[in-house]
């Protein structure tokens, strides 16, 4: 969690989410702080991915307890 606070602190020093909300808004994103957290989340997590596999290889396997039985992480919905 040490690198991404430190990332954090410099994207806002720099004034990156700023940047991309001015620009979202200009091309008429109906949610343009949407767009700059998906940004900040994809650079934050190199391997952020649209979709989730079960690594069976990995011995991987799908939540069948607790909270994630029903709702899964919102990253992967």
């Amino acid at each position: 969690m040490g690198a991404a606070w430190l990332l954090r602190g410099l994207w806002d020093q720099l004034g990156i989410d700023a940047a991309l909300i001015r620009v979202a808004r200009a091309a008429g994103v109906p949610d343009p702080q949407r767009v700059a957290g998906c940004i900040w989340a994809m650079v934050a997590n190199p391997h952020l991915e649209q979709t989730a596999r079960i690594q069976e290889d990995r011995d991987h396997q799908a939540v069948a307890t607790g909270p994630y039985r029903y709702v899964r992480h919102p990253m992967y919905s």
